[in-house]
């Protein structure tokens, strides 16, 4: 089966906000708002909790060090964690930052998707405010 992640960590996405030799950071085509990223293992695994510990344990550095910054960058009072498992078979971390639980409660009614220039603009825009 094609992973869609692991081709998008192959070929180089135009649209990374973060990467290193361990992961990808990438803003989510279906957004929930300004700042929705997604924390992707170069490693293949099925669920975030397959991670050996070490990688498991890199990936909660690297979520709160982004979230704090996106906490300010969007200009929210939370950033919202979410590996849902049941989606794309490659597990990835969402970083969601919101001012409303209804955000994550409904997430569909707050989903807005992106196009390849908006997801760019948006990589970019946080690339330089994240300032790594």
């Amino acid at each position: 089966m094609e992973c869609v992640f692991c081709n998008l960590i192959s070929s180089g996405a135009d649209y990374v906000v973060y990467e290193d030799n361990t992961f990808v950071v990438i803003p989510d085509r279906d957004s929930l708002g300004f700042g929705h990223c997604m924390i992707i293992p170069k490693k293949h695994v099925a669920k975030i909790y397959e991670l050996d510990e070490v990688i498991y344990n890199q990936l909660f550095d690297l979520a709160k060090r982004m979230s704090e910054k996106l906490e300010k960058i969007a200009g929210k009072k939370a950033v919202a964690y979410t590996a849902f498992g049941s989606g794309l078979p490659h597990g990835h971390l969402h970083l969601i930052p919101h001012d409303d639980i209804d955000v994550l409660i409904n997430p569909t009614k707050h989903m807005e998707r992106k196009s390849p220039d908006e997801l760019r603009e948006m990589a970019a825009q946080l690339k330089t405010r994240l300032n790594w």
